[in-house]
């Protein structure tokens, strides 16, 4: 279905079906809609609801000058094809999900034996060229001179079958001028680019509150940030049975993140300034965490008046963990405490 961003409105494309799939949309810059589709035949691709391609081809993919990209599933192996073109890529392990670049390059998903990785091929390059399966090792370890004997049977092969196409079909993959449509909208300026610093800062509001027969207060506040947390700044306030103040903030625009925290209530205050590191290496996540803080409270005497005392301390902490994002049982830590005398 086509879906109007600016309107809402939903226009259907395919009539719903519980027996046929449909997956993997892809628009080319023209206005041409590919999709892949399974039914009782098996999958292949499909251009504007017309059959575009032989049966075991799917995840189409069209290149910035027109080319029609898409996985053909044959003889056990899957292989990224152009559709009346022959073979683009091919190995002794699956390829799947091509995406191509506007540089006429194009990226695609290998199957490894460690798993799936990230493979790119260049401009001109392919089973003929300096790609996949190119040189070295062909399909399951069969010589390269095997390996390219048969991508040229396969390119031979899918150029008869491209001669034997009915005319409607070539005239799907035949790229078209370049025509206004809601895919291809017409460009707007770009602004030029700058420091982000503390980013826009936007302001919203918090309320909340606990009210008992015995109890109550009302704690109000609001936060300003910006979209990524760059700086972040929490006032909150209190009335009631519970009479307050705090303010919090984190600046993670150094290498170390500062925090401050400071607060006063009835008869306590306090303030905590806190930096953290964090570095990253492949098995390793290492983290340094350093405060101080310092405050006074007003609490009842031996004598039944009031006393004035006051608390400072340093403290950090240094742990090495796996790469999680909490501290896990594995995480090795070493931390310490400086009070004074």
């Amino acid at each position: 279905m086509n879906v109007n961003l600016s309107t809402g409105e939903v226009t259907e494309r395919t009539p719903p079906s519980l027996e046929i799939v449909y997956t993997r949309p892809r628009v080319a810059k023209d206005g041409r809609l590919a999709w892949s589709q399974h039914d009782h035949g098996g999958w292949h691709v499909v251009v504007d609801g017309r059959d575009a391609g032989p049966r075991g081809t799917f995840d189409p993919e069209w290149g910035s000058d027109g080319t029609f990209y898409a996985v053909q599933a044959e003889n056990g192996f899957l292989d990224i094809v152009t559709i009346g073109g022959g073979v683009v890529a091919h190995a002794s392990g699956a390829l799947e999900s091509p995406a191509a670049s506007p540089d006429g390059s194009f990226y695609f998903m290998s199957l490894e034996p460690d798993g799936f990785v990230v493979k790119h091929l260049g401009k001109g390059e392919g089973a003929n060229g300096k790609g996949e399966g190119a040189k070295g090792e062909g399909r399951r370890g069969e010589p390269a001179d095997a390996s390219e004997a048969r991508s040229t049977e396969a390119e031979t092969a899918a150029k008869d079958a491209e001669s034997k196409e009915p005319e409607s079909a070539d005239a799907l993959l035949r790229p078209s001028p370049l025509l206004p449509s809601p895919f291809n909208p017409a460009p707007s300026s770009v602004s030029a680019p700058r420091a982000y610093g503390i980013g826009r800062q936007e302001v919203s509001a918090v309320v909340a509150g606990n009210y008992a027969q015995d109890f109550h207060d009302t704690e109000f506040g609001v936060r300003i940030g910006d979209v990524v947390g760059r700086l972040d700044t929490l006032l909150l306030g209190a009335v009631g049975d519970v009479r307050g103040a705090a303010i919090a903030m984190r600046w993670r625009g150094w290498p170390v993140n500062i925090g401050l925290h400071a607060f006063t209530t009835k008869g306590d205050r306090g303030a905590e300034l806190r930096g953290s590191y964090t570095a990253h290496f492949p098995q390793r996540v290492f983290r340094i965490d350093g405060g101080a803080l310092g405050g006074s409270a007003l609490g009842g005497s031996a004598l039944g008046g009031s006393a004035l005392g006051s608390t400072h301390s340093l403290a950090f902490e240094i742990c090495a963990s796996p790469p999680t994002r909490a501290i896990t049982p594995a995480a090795r830590c070493a931390s310490g405490t400086v009070l004074p005398r």
